[in-house]
């Protein structure tokens, strides 16, 4: 992916990664595995390559595998596609190396039951995240925006409510 690729053809996510770690090389490949070949032949020595949503493709053998799960809609209490979000079956977090539970409120909130929930489906040492307000920056400059007119908030996430709970 190239900072002037075109998102209908890269998707808009590699782009908009791109565009922000523009020294971060991004690649888009239908077939993982192909592509990680590719890569390893531009760069036999590379040590890192980050993949979204692996787990889902079974000729993939990671070195360490992260599943990240939202504490509004936790793996373990969702159902396949399309009745839920799910893309591939619950057992599959046994094989993960670390589960990340997402968006907490707060890092003192209580996820005993969160955890046992999860922990019906893998062993994996679970880690929790939350989020902060700080600055509000321009995407482009960088520069810090002050907010004293009306604000448009757009979000491309899948489960935004979070981020628009933050925004007011």
């Amino acid at each position: 992916v190239d900072i002037t690729s075109a998102a209908d053809v890269v998707g808009d996510e590699p782009l908009m990664m791109k565009k922000q770690l523009a020294n971060v090389r991004v690649f888009v490949s239908n077939d993982r595995v192909a592509g990680i070949h590719y890569i390893n032949t531009l760069d036999p020595s590379r040590k890192v390559i980050l993949l979204d949503d692996s787990l889902q493709h079974r000729p993939l053998d990671g070195w360490f595998q992260i599943l990240l799960t939202d504490i509004q809609c936790i793996f373990s209490d969702d159902y396949l596609l399309p009745a839920g979000r799910l893309r591939d079956i619950k057992s599959r977090a046994s094989q993960v190396d670390m589960i990340v539970v997402t968006e907490l409120k707060s890092l003192t909130e209580d996820t005993t039951m969160v955890d046992q929930s999860i922990y019906q489906y893998s062993q994996a040492p679970i880690y929790h995240t939350s989020l902060s307000n700080g600055k509000i920056r321009d995407c482009f400059t960088k520069e810090e925006v002050l907010l004293n007119e009306q604000v448009v908030a757009v979000s491309a996430i899948a489960n935004p409510y979070t981020f628009y709970q933050m925004v007011e």
